[in-house]
């Protein structure tokens, strides 16, 4: 089983295999390389207060992937994180979140998309929300 419980909102997979499930009690992060799925070795992202470079909230509720292989969390009350090191199962990501606090529309994102301009379209209810990455969560 997966090292934690928790209601699954989203699942995607990254350009070098490995499968984001994002879900109501944090990340996990694993590699679709596996033939017995009892023994998939997880990596765990969760919010930690004493770590600016976590996840900023567990309730995770979509993780998009760009064409340039950069990975967004959308979370439900810690805003947009942006993983800024590779992710892989050898390293264990770390985040810029992207906050009211720190100029984002709202905590609540529920998902999002980017455009051939290279915006990311995010939904932030009760609309959505363009934003340039360029001017987010720089690293």
């Amino acid at each position: 089983g997966t090292p934690f419980n928790g209601l699954v909102y989203t699942i995607t997979q990254d350009k070098q295999g490995n499968i984001w499930v994002g879900t109501t009690n944090g990340l996990l992060i694993f590699s679709q390389a596996f033939t017995d799925p009892a023994a998939i070795e997880y990596t765990a992202c969760f919010f930690d207060p004493e770590d600016e470079s976590s996840l900023a909230n567990n309730d995770v509720h979509f993780i998009y992937c760009t064409p340039d292989n950069e990975i967004y969390v959308a979370t439900f009350g810690g805003g947009l994180n942006r993983v800024l090191n590779s992710g892989t199962l050898d390293e264990k990501p770390r985040f810029k979140s992207y906050t009211v606090r720190t100029g984002a529309p709202d905590d609540v994102i529920l998902s999002i998309v980017d455009d051939l301009n290279g915006n990311l379209w995010a939904s932030v209810p009760p609309h959505t929300q363009t934003l340039n990455p360029a001017n987010i969560c720089s690293g």
